[in-house]
């Protein structure tokens, strides 16, 4: 992996900013499968499982750039914009050019408002994408009702965001930030069969919208956070990874939207911190807190397996990117 970022300081109203990101995987699949052999009427032609073996390999590679001005119009307003490439292969390939925007203004002295737009090109987790030949468990008990096997493609995705927070005394602080996301081959992913193992798939339209507030108070050793938190996110007509589907599903899925597997639908994230004297050169702060209550989940993962399935996916989730300097709110760096 190589990445580099430079900014350079103009003038007192100008900072440009730019950097590369390069990154190459490997990945090996050795699999074996033992299944039951059937003929042309679906009947078992013997109760000796075979093996099929289906092994494969794959090189990924993922190269950014991205070029970015900081403009300060005046002291309380600031632009941030640019481009970002973006370029991928792996199973499948892809490549895109992404503008950025976003305005960061002092409304008063204590209220910040912040807007902006970006565009985004996200592959599919390349340590998840299998390479399951389809065609070797045809007439075995192991056949897809579905024989189609898209490979999973990048999801392209704009991204609009508001938001606005307000300092109430120095130590407490409030806020309101709202999304809408619209994307084209959107990414999910589902629990297919017994293993707890996530399999990504796309479809091949998707929206999401989120509206969070927030309350921060921080005194001295003491911090306490709140986020109520309600999420809406949609697929309609899945074009990866069909064969995990049955023709039905697939059908009505073609036609409707579909709540997301990995949807929050609604959160409530607390934390209270408390550092005393004595346990600050120890490093010890003294915690607590808790996370959401997900959505409806997808026809493909029954709702067993969905909550572990779901911990293990939102674990080392966040992809390498290059930064998008100055701007408030997270979700628009990189």
């Amino acid at each position: 992996m190589l990445q580099s970022d430079a900014a350079c300081k103009l003038d007192d109203t100008h900072t440009l900013r730019s950097g590369i990101f390069l990154q190459s995987d490997h990945s090996e699949s050795l699999t074996t499968s033992q299944v039951i052999g059937l003929d042309a009427f679906d009947d078992q032609t013997s109760d000796v499982p075979i093996s099929i073996v289906d092994n494969g390999g794959k090189t990924e590679w993922i190269e950014s750039v991205y070029l970015q001005d900081e403009w300060k119009v005046i002291p309380a307003l600031t632009f941030n914009y640019g481009l970002r490439f973006d370029k991928f292969t792996a199973f499948t390939a892809a490549h895109q050019v992404s503008p950025r925007f976003n305005a960061v203004w002092q409304a008063l002295d204590e209220t910040t408002v912040h807007i902006g737009y970006s565009r985004y090109l996200a592959p599919p987790f390349f340590e998840l994408v299998g390479g399951e030949t389809i065609s070797k468990f045809m007439h075995t008990s192991a056949a897809p009702s579905v024989a189609v096997s898209n490979s999973p493609l990048s999801e392209q995705a704009n991204y609009y965001d508001v938001g606005v927070q307000q300092k109430i005394t120095r130590q407490f602080t409030v806020g309101l930030d709202t999304y809408y996301k619209q994307s084209h081959n959107l990414i999910d992913e589902g629990q297919f069969g017994a293993p707890i193992i996530l399999t990504p798939f796309n479809y091949a339209y998707g929206k999401q919208h989120r509206a969070e507030i927030t309350a921060n108070f921080t005194d001295e050793g003491f911090n306490a956070y709140l986020n109520l938190a309600y999420q809406s996110a949609k697929g309609k007509d899945i074009d990866s990874a069909q064969f995990n589907f049955t023709h039905d599903q697939l059908d009505d899925i073609a036609c409707n939207y579909l709540h997301l597997d990995h949807e929050q639908q609604y959160c409530i994230r607390r934390r209270v911190l408390s550092v005393e004297p004595h346990d600050v050169q120890r490093g010890f702060p003294r915690g607590v807190g808790a996370a959401c209550r997900l959505g409806p989940a997808g026809p493909h993962v029954d709702s067993e397996r969905r909550s572990l399935a779901l911990l293990l996916a939102n674990q080392s989730r966040r992809r390498p990117c290059l930064p998008f300097h100055g701007v408030e709110h997270s979700d628009h760096a990189c």
